[in-house]
């Protein structure tokens, strides 16, 4: 979504180029206040109860509603709220995501920089793989199927919900 935040103002609510700039002004702060909330109190609450994997759920199903609602969206407020939602799921992902990595890294003690190097490319593929995949789901139906680009970012998010169950060696 980040990627296509200025179209989906541009093509799916009907603003200008001007206009579309200073609601992504405005996005954008709530963005990183629901990123920097999201990520300090659920960082501070995993190590307070020694639990990662739920927190992970947790960011991922919050990611997804927020998609939810940004693909059910017709308004610049559900927009907004859409990108709140969003932002607080991301934010938990970032405040708990490294340190269930580091507690499951086979050999941590010898090869923990390979292993976060490994960590890294998983991370940042899907990043570079979204962008090139999104027109296929944009084009579905016609073309400019904003509806269908967030729900499929939201079942991504699922998927790697469902896919953290399965990690052994933590909680």
């Amino acid at each position: 979504m980040l990627t296509y935040k200025t179209y989906f103002l541009m093509d799916h609510l009907g603003y200008t180029t001007d206009r579309a700039a200073s609601i992504l002004s405005r996005a954008m702060l709530v963005l990183a206040v629901g990123v920097v909330l999201g990520s300090n109190v659920s960082g501070w609450l995993s190590d307070r109860l020694q639990r990662r994997k739920v927190f992970i759920v947790a960011a991922s199903l919050l990611f997804g509603a927020g998609m939810g609602v940004i693909a059910l969206s017709s308004t610049l407020t559900g927009f907004i709220v859409g990108i709140a939602v969003d932002s607080l799921g991301q934010g938990v992902y970032v405040g708990v995501d490294h340190a269930l990595v580091v507690s499951v890294l086979p050999d941590s003690e010898t090869e923990a920089a390979k292993g976060m190097g490994l960590f890294n490319v998983a991370n940042a593929l899907p990043q570079g793989v979204a962008p090139a995949i999104a027109p296929l789901f944009l084009a579905i139906g016609g073309g400019s199927n904003y509806a269908v680009l967030s729900l499929g970012a939201a079942g991504f998010a699922l998927l790697g919900a469902f896919a953290v169950l399965f990690i052994k060696g933590t909680r």
